[in-house]
């Protein structure tokens, strides 16, 4: 909740938090996934290179518990992919996302294979490949079908509809604005 109302100080403070107190009480995928929620919080913030230092210590950490390749480290990669896609490093950005989204779909996480295949959109649409870009737009509107999440699926269509009009398809993202 911190984290949606934009609370950064509170929620990066409460996410460090219960990081700490997952690893204590040996419980690494939540310690992970609250340090990776940290990290999408400085992501957030702007602070890109303090996120990188963050997706890349949770990297690191499910290295060192002996978990490199647990479902829960995709939300460290394709944060990175994110940022890297942000600072135009697309060539190092697509195998993060690529990796994070097949992490999340060998686990069935609907919630990292979401954010994976929106991350996945962005890096074709930045390398001008607009059939992919589309099609991962089609794969993210379907796992937010099965999550029930309608505002979600409304977000995904307007970025189609820029895909659209950056192709120069006028007719379809006109054709989607009048639904």
């Amino acid at each position: 909740a911190l984290r949606y109302t934009s609370n950064w100080l509170k929620a990066n403070e409460t996410f460090q938090e219960a990081a700490a107190l997952s690893e204590s009480a040996g419980d690494y995928t939540n310690a992970l996934f609250a340090l990776s929620s940290r990290g999408e919080v400085l992501e957030a913030k702007g602070q890109l290179r303090q996120a990188v230092q963050q997706f890349d210590q949770v990297l690191q950490l499910a290295r060192a518990w002996g978990i490199a390749n647990a479902p829960v480290t995709g939300y460290a990669l394709l944060g990175l992919g994110r940022v890297r896609c942000e600072w135009n490093e697309l060539d190092t950005a697509l195998p993060d996302v690529q990796t994070g989204l097949e992490r999340g779909q060998l686990a069935g996480n609907m919630d990292v294979m979401l954010r994976g295949y929106h991350a996945l959109a962005r890096i074709r649409r930045a390398q001008g490949d607009m059939d992919s870009a589309l099609a991962a737009l089609d794969d993210a509107d379907g796992g937010a079908e099965k999550m029930g999440l309608a505002p979600v699926k409304d977000w995904i269509s307007a970025q189609r509809a820029q895909i659209w009009l950056a192709c120069g398809d006028t007719d379809a993202a006109l054709d989607w604005a009048g639904h």
